[in-house]
């Protein structure tokens, strides 16, 4: 699985990614890990926030919610 946090703080079923200080931790070891070995996932929870950003800030979850094109 995967979760992103509004923080963008990740994680996924191994590792999670603290956005504020850029630190990527093994879920099961807590040992640090080195953050470029994860940089594709990290840019695409980047882009997962903006693309929810997008959508709150034009009111797109109206339309799904209702069913209209207002």
């Amino acid at each position: 699985g995967f979760v992103c946090l509004r923080n963008g703080t990740w994680l996924n079923d191994d590792v999670i990614y603290f956005r504020a200080s850029g630190e990527v931790k093994d879920l099961q070891t807590g040992e640090t890990l080195e953050p470029e070995e994860y940089a594709e996932t990290i840019a695409d929870a980047e882009s997962f926030l903006q693309i929810s950003d997008l959508m709150l800030e034009h009111n797109l979850t109206k339309h799904w919610q209702t069913g209209t094109d207002d």
